[in-house]
């Protein structure tokens, strides 16, 4: 308890978080009167009792309805809304966390289709920050957690939390990790091994693959991988490109996964390519959103060089001095 008291207490609530969410509770609900149902809770719903297997348009790993099987007892639809409202606290949360820009979430495309459809992004965007904060202030089980909401989507925040795993050097993060896979295991049967073969299974695949939302560039954006041998000057910089190296590596990724990027504070033209989907036709706003995520990715790896060549000059005219 007195972790978790500490964990609040780092989040301070100013007029401004207020404003906030003023904003984006005004958002939902207007949402909410023009049409939007928050239509993949009602997939999650139908998933869960099978624990997300035997349903095709769901590639979560199935652990992930053990955390969502609390919601099973609202009504389905109450159930839609709690879940939206849950994933706008988990962004909120995560952009606090983090130090990002929390505007440029509000305003951003990623933000209002997870409103729209109920998406799982929230949650994803949540263990990123959550992540970050537990490295920072060296809390293992914390690192855990966030390890146990990466996993929901793979293709987003696997190698991110193999590197807070990496970073904390802790048996005590694995403990949650291991309760969630052993609960499910339990519950489910043995899904690793399906849950693998699905994922290279020609049909599942292609159902992913070819949707027009896809930005992943596989198997030529597995060089992006390359990135992560370069040394980064901050840990917030070495997430993003991992990140980005992730999502541009992976055979599918949504372009509203890049949420779990916006929630740093990005340079301004980033966030107009992750939104394209708002202004561009649709058979061309996924390219947008992949320019955007190479562009970005180049931005920081020159940023990176640049630092490192001033750092080697001042070290230079040091020893002269």
């Amino acid at each position: 308890m007195a972790t978790l008291k500490r964990f609040f207490d780092s989040i301070e609530f100013s007029w401004k978080d207020a404003i906030w969410w003023g904003l984006a509770i005004g958002a939902f609900i207007g949402l909410k009167m023009v049409g939007a149902e928050g239509g993949e809770w009602y997939t999650y719903y139908r998933a869960i009792p099978n624990g997300f297997q035997n349903m095709p348009e769901v590639a979560n790993p199935p652990y992930t309805a053990v955390l969502l099987y609390p919601l099973m007892l609202f009504p389905v639809e109450v159930g839609a809304q709690v879940f939206t409202i849950v994933n706008i606290l988990a962004v909120f949360l995560a952009s606090r966390l983090v130090g990002g820009n929390r505007w440029g979430v509000l305003l951003s495309f990623p933000f209002t289709w997870l409103m729209w459809y109920a998406q799982l992004d929230g949650l994803v965007a949540l263990g990123i920050g959550l992540g970050y904060w537990a490295v920072k202030t060296h809390r293992p089980l914390w690192v855990g957690i966030a390890c146990v909401l990466l996993g929901i989507k793979p293709q987003v925040g696997s190698i991110v939390a193999l590197y807070y795993l990496w970073c904390i050097k802790d048996i005590k993060a694995l403990i949650c990790p291991f309760a969630v896979l052993a609960l499910s295991i339990l519950l489910f049967g043995f899904w690793p091994v399906a849950y693998a073969q699905r994922l290279v299974g020609s049909s599942d695949a292609a159902f992913f693959t070819e949707q027009l939302s896809n930005i992943g560039l596989f198997p030529w954006g597995m060089l992006s991988l390359l990135l992560l041998l370069l040394r980064s000057d901050s840990m917030r910089q070495r997430i993003i490109i991992i990140l980005g190296a992730t999502m541009l590596s992976s055979p599918y990724t949504a372009y509203y996964g890049t949420l779990s990027l916006i929630i740093f504070s990005l340079p301004w033209w980033s966030y107009v390519f992750f939104s394209a989907p708002f202004f561009l036709p649709a058979h061309l706003d996924a390219a947008g959103v992949t320019l955007g995520l190479v562009l970005l990715m180049i931005f920081y790896v020159v940023r990176s060089l640049i630092t490192k060549r001033d750092r080697r000059s001042e070290d230079n005219e040091t020893q002269l001095a």
